[in-house]
């Protein structure tokens, strides 16, 4: 699914979470996204329940998508999902 509209909440909920996936987002004028991805991405409930969860240890750790926004020869924001990593298929 392509996301123009929901964009903005994705970057708030980027920075909710502190995950810095924000900082690739601003200036984007659509990303691809999984739409399952992004509901539980931006849902409130969620958000709450990883930064409750998150330890400093584990903000250490970097999450596989992470790693795949900083090997940006592998990720790609109009072929990939910015939430799991994978690839978005698109209908034809």
């Amino acid at each position: 699914m392509t996301v123009k509209r929901d964009l903005p909440t994705i970057i708030n909920s980027s920075k909710e979470r502190a995950d810095d996936i924000w900082k690739e987002l601003v200036g984007a004028e659509m990303i691809e996204v999984h739409d399952d991805c992004r509901k539980l991405y931006t849902c409130k409930t969620s958000i709450k329940a990883d930064r409750k969860a998150s330890s400093p240890t584990q903000s250490d750790l970097c999450s596989p998508v992470k790693k795949k926004l900083l090997s940006k020869n592998e990720f790609d924001y109009k072929h990939h999902c910015l939430i799991c990593g994978e690839i978005c298929d698109r209908p034809n």
